[in-house]
């Protein structure tokens, strides 16, 4: 997505409720607060002097996210529909999620 705002517009379309519609947070960036179909509750980020996650593979980097949800199929269809995220299964059921080429976690029930 180019913007929060386009992000919470396709949350919204694809079954999320918008808590917190965008909004600027002071001159660091724009956010909004999303609750996915399946109930998990998330920020969408759009940077502006405050760039976020800017570092990876350090210790005390944030490394793995996962989401734990009775809808797996639900969760699934949702963020690969806003984020783009490929999400590929294992041998146990867990899914990996990949964002281009780095996988950044995961998806169980």
């Amino acid at each position: 997505m180019a913007n929060a705002d386009d992000a919470a517009a396709r949350a919204a379309q694809l079954g999320a409720t918008v808590l917190q519609p965008p909004f600027d947070v002071f001159d660091s960036g724009r956010m909004a607060v999303v609750q996915d179909p399946t109930g998990a509750r998330f920020c969408i980020w759009q940077a502006k002097a405050s760039q976020g996650i800017g570092i990876a593979g350090e210790n005390g980097a944030l490394c793995w996210a996962d989401l734990i949800t009775a809808d797996v199929a639900r969760a699934r269809e949702f963020y690969s529909g806003l984020f783009g995220w490929q999400l590929e299964p294992e041998a146990s059921g867990y899914l990996l999620i990949k964002n281009g080429e780095a996988h950044i976690g995961g998806l169980a029930s």
